[in-house]
């Protein structure tokens, strides 16, 4: 009975914790939706200007509204969407097993942290955007030199959030576990892991927009289909209302990816803490 009274005094304030959360990020929808009804609203003021150096740079929003529609309605953009979406979550998957397997031996020795970091440093500074035509080089304008770029550029952020997160454990708690004769799968299972979760998953949010970019710029650079050949080949021809519809969609896209690891982050650090 004792038993039952507490769980009903500890799950009330959680009820009433993920009520004020709907409600928080309610708000936080409508706060983000805000700027973006800012920047259309002057971006539409400037088409009523008619201002004639801005007509052969920034189409008007009619102008591209009018081409999404086209492009999904006769579905000339989908063929597109579909291969940059599959180079995209190729190259992710294969930074995010890579990262977590180096990311995780680095990140529990503090000695081969030291080591790896001056590397790390120098590779994430070097721009891996223009190393884009050698990997056209190396694979070809098939889909392996756009997952390849798109692996490369999203791995290191993702590979410094598992680093970051691994080293977020408390020696409190190591030694807790090691007095319960834990073994060492056990500590990192139970103990390491779980703290890693916030900057392993923040790592994931800009690792996701980071290959993103990178399969776009290897579309950029050599491809046959992609939202950025789509891009490129419409650029060609100066179809800015054209250019601007994919570029739409990318940006759709990388704002699902982020919403999307936010959440999926959220829900296990809520599931960890139950």
């Amino acid at each position: 009975m004792n038993r039952e009274r507490l769980r009903e005094q500890v799950q009330a304030p959680t009820s009433l914790e993920g009520a004020k959360g709907g409600a928080g990020r309610h708000s936080t929808l409508v706060l983000g939706a805000i700027p973006f009804i800012v920047a259309f609203g002057i971006w539409d003021a400037l088409g009523w200007l008619d201002l004639q150096s801005l007509r052969y740079v920034i189409p008007t929003p009619e102008s591209v509204l009018a081409a999404l529609y086209d492009d999904f309605a006769s579905g000339v953009i989908w063929r597109h969407v579909v291969v940059t979406l599959e180079e995209l979550a190729l190259g992710l998957l294969i930074a995010i097993a890579a990262a977590l397997a180096l990311g995780v031996v680095i990140g529990r020795s503090d000695r081969l942290e030291r080591s790896f970091y001056p590397i790390i440093v120098f590779f994430q500074a070097v721009p891996k955007v223009a190393l884009a035509p050698l990997w056209l080089i190396a694979f070809g304008f098939g889909i392996g030199s756009k997952v390849a770029l798109a692996a490369m550029v999203g791995f290191f952020p993702l590979l410094v959030g598992v680093i970051v997160g691994m080293a977020a454990m408390r020696r409190e708690e190591v030694e807790l576990m090691r007095s319960l004769k834990a073994t060492p799968w056990q500590i990192f299972v139970k103990v390491q892991l779980p703290r890693a979760i916030p900057s392993i998953f923040g790592g994931l949010e800009v690792g996701a927009l980071f290959a993103l970019i990178g399969a776009v710029v290897g579309e950029f650079v050599g491809a046959q289909a992609g939202l950025g050949y789509l891009i490129q080949f419409r650029s060609t021809r100066l179809d800015l209302p054209g250019i601007f519809s994919p570029l739409a969609v990318l940006a759709l896209i990388g704002l699902v990816l982020d919403l999307g690891a936010k959440a999926v982050g959220r829900r296990l650090m809520t599931w960890e803490g139950e």
